[in-house]
């Protein structure tokens, strides 16, 4: 259930910004002076005094003139040595587009960022709430992470630390573990902490001794604070039965069974009422092979996982709705932060926006902005683009669905309502109390039945008042079963396109759709049949469920299904001697050739030219898409679950029906001749 909106959390920053922040991390410039912490004697006194003074600071955070920071975040200031970016611009320089720097072995400086994160941080473990970040590449997780485990292993005595990743690559021998393992050498070799090892393993540590009781038994003692690294690939369950107080979930946005594994690891750190442990779980924009689906549901719902629930600032007109915690490209940008480490946000964003129209205008692979930007996002939405798997231009049409769903255009241009006869002929009735499934994935509130939505009439011969044959055609993928709508269940998707023509424009684009699924399979079929006498165009469709043909038969209609297509175009493609019926069998599977090579017509026409927007920026195909819940489907597509993509599926058969129409004008120039006389600007072939 969705929160309201005061009850969403916000980490406050100081609308001033922050001032004197060198201040916090004293011990840190002093170390680097001096090359120790403290001058005071060891073992005196003076010197227990001062580590335990530190040590509290560590555990408990410190307050510098009405400013807190956490403990984690005082930790790591003061005794983390970090890779870091020598040199960044102050908040009053001259914005560059290239400045010289260096990275080198220091102390990591204060950032707003950070403040928030270990705020968040904190705030989820004191509310016994669990925390889930999606984030920027470059923000410098994996070093935050790592200290927050060297720090619980340093100060909470007999803590359990899990520090978890699909794959070992992230935790050894340069992942996170290593990053720990360096924070526990530092503490040992710079640090009144030294502790002695009971265990030290690449994937297991744990601090302690064995001393010899009066009996000859051999017993362990010292602080016994362990830190495990554990993979989760083919183990979902690896985190059980550690009783652990936190763990870490590293690139969870690579984990393609991250829910399962979550489920699985919870009553690791929870107990009836009570949240003994924290989960933190992290994901970075970006990357071929990350697994964003658990990920994105999980972020969007937090409440059902027991995540820390933040109000959505980030996504476009999203304040007020829920989500879990992200750190945007903008924020600590180098380059883009004063001395105390406060974010130039506005300069940091321009400086992106100008790369990202550089790569549009120069890239000649469209993927190309997809990848930037998913891995250098200003809002979850871009870190969550589909990379792997997706071959369509994610950006432009997540640019574009937004402008849709913003500026309210499918309700202005599409009318939903039902159709019907008047005087012997097909009308569309509008109908403000028709609901279409606007929602990708289908959620509980939506009304499965749909609704026929008219993004254009058709048109219709002055003279005569027919809609002239060949001007339209729909594309129709069917649903399998007959039964009563249930969550998750496919729905039947319908598209009508205009075909290019000399008579009526805009052309080659989609004027009407149905998507639902009624109780009942005649139900749907009969509005897909009327849609085809109302358009006067032909039906082509998958033929290997449904009842379409069957249906067609019943009431003597075969006349409105498009002849199996032959795809006579293309040799990998076409079979010899084939037998006509009607429709076409796309088969199943990822590696399907014709759903591939569908895949790859239908990326095509949605990048190709058609003019120019008013602001001077290239107006594609895509953007005549006005359907918010296809631009869904394309931008979230995923080649492995194709069989959930309705839509997508039915836009497949229509960019082969569109090739078939398209060779059949080529091999027999006189057909369609008025309304296809300009098909051949297209190069198709």
């Amino acid at each position: 259930m969705e929160q309201k909106s005061e009850e969403l959390n916000r980490i406050v920053i100081p609308d001033t910004g922050f001032v004197n922040t060198e201040e916090f991390r004293r011990e840190a410039l002093y170390f680097q002076k001096h090359g120790y912490y403290t001058p005071e004697p060891w073992g005196s006194p003076s010197w227990k005094s001062y580590w335990q003074e530190q040590l509290d600071r560590c555990k408990n955070g410190y307050t510098v003139a009405g400013t807190r920071i956490t403990g984690d975040h005082y930790a790591y200031l003061n005794f983390a040595q970090i890779k870091l970016t020598a040199e960044f611009a102050a908040a009053d320089e001259k914005i560059i587009k290239n400045k010289s720097a260096r990275k080198i072995i220091t102390f990591p400086d204060f950032w707003d960022g950070d403040y928030a994160y270990f705020h968040a941080k904190d705030m989820a473990e004191k509310r016994g709430k669990h925390l889930l970040v999606a984030k920027s590449r470059r923000k410098g997780y994996s070093y935050k992470n790592g200290l927050i485990s060297a720090n619980r292993y340093n100060t909470i005595r007999g803590s359990v630390t899990v520090i978890g990743a699909f794959l070992k690559d992230y935790l050894y021998p340069d992942g996170t573990m290593a990053m720990v393992r360096n924070y526990i050498n530092f503490f040992d070799t710079s640090t009144g902490w030294s502790k002695r090892r009971l265990i030290d393993k690449t994937d297991h540590i744990k601090s302690g001794y064995k001393t010899e009781t009066e009996s000859g038994v051999w017993v362990e003692r010292g602080y016994r604070s362990q830190i495990y690294a554990v993979t989760f690939n083919n183990n979902p369950g690896a985190a059980r039965g550690k009783d652990a107080s936190l763990i870490l979930l590293e690139e969870a946005g690579k984990f393609p069974n991250l829910k399962e594994s979550f489920m699985a690891t919870k009553p690791t750190v929870e107990d009836g009422l009570y949240t003994t442990g924290l989960i933190i779980g992290f994901g970075t924009g970006g990357g071929d092979d990350s697994n964003w689906a658990d990920f994105e549901d999980m972020f969007y719902d937090p409440n059902p996982y027991n995540l820390l629930a933040f109000d959505n600032i980030w996504d476009e007109n999203a304040s007020g709705t829920s989500c879990s915690f992200f750190v945007p490209d903008y924020l600590n940008k180098p380059g883009f932060m004063d001395a105390n480490g406060n974010s130039n946000q506005v300069e940091a964003k321009k400086y992106e926006e100008s790369k990202r129209e550089g790569i549009k205008r120069q890239a000649k692979d469209t993927k190309a902005i997809d990848r930037h930007v998913a891995e250098y996002p200003f809002t979850p939405k871009e870190a969550f683009l589909r990379i792997a798997g997706n071959i369509f231009p994610v950006k432009f049409l997540q640019d574009h669905y937004n402008k849709v769903v913003n500026q309210g255009t499918f309700k202005h241009l599409g009318v939903p309502g039902f159709l019907g006869y008047k005087d012997d002929k097909i009308q569309h009735f509008p109908d403000a109390s028709a609901h279409p499934v606007h929602n990708f994935p289908l959620k509980g509130a939506d009304d499965p039945h749909g609704a026929v939505v008219i993004y254009q009439s058709p048109y219709r011969d002055p003279k005569t008042g027919e809609v002239p044959p060949g001007m339209y055609f729909v594309c129709h993928d069917p649903y399998a079963y007959d039964t009563e709508y249930a969550a998750g269940s496919s729905l039947g998707a319908t598209y009508v396109f205009k075909n290019i023509n000399n008579i009526s424009n805009p052309a080659d684009m989609i004027v009407a759709s149905y998507v639902g699924r009624p109780q009942f399979q005649d139900d749907y079929n009969r509005n897909l049949f009327m849609l085809s006498e109302y358009y006067n165009a032909p039906i082509g469709f998958e033929n290997d469920r449904g009842d379409v043909i069957g249906y067609a038969k019943r009431f003597r209609k075969l006349d409105q299904l498009a002849p199996e297509f032959e795809m006579a175009y293309d040799d990998k493609l076409k079979k010899p001697h084939m037998s006509r019926t009607y429709g076409m069998a796309m088969g199943a599977g990822k590696e399907n050739l014709k759903r591939k090579q569908g895949l790859i017509y239908l990326r095509d026409w949605l990048i190709t030219p058609r003019g120019v927007h008013s602001d001077g920026t290239q107006k594609l195909n895509l953007h005549l898409i006005f359907d918010p819940a296809l631009l869904l489907e394309l931008i979230k597509y995923d080649n492995d679950n194709a069989g959930k993509f309705d839509r997508v599926a039915a836009m497949i058969v229509g960019m082969y029906q569109m090739k078939e129409i398209a060779y059949e004008h080529l091999a027999n120039p006189k057909m369609h001749k008025t309304a296809f006389d300009r098909i051949l600007e297209r190069e198709l072939y």
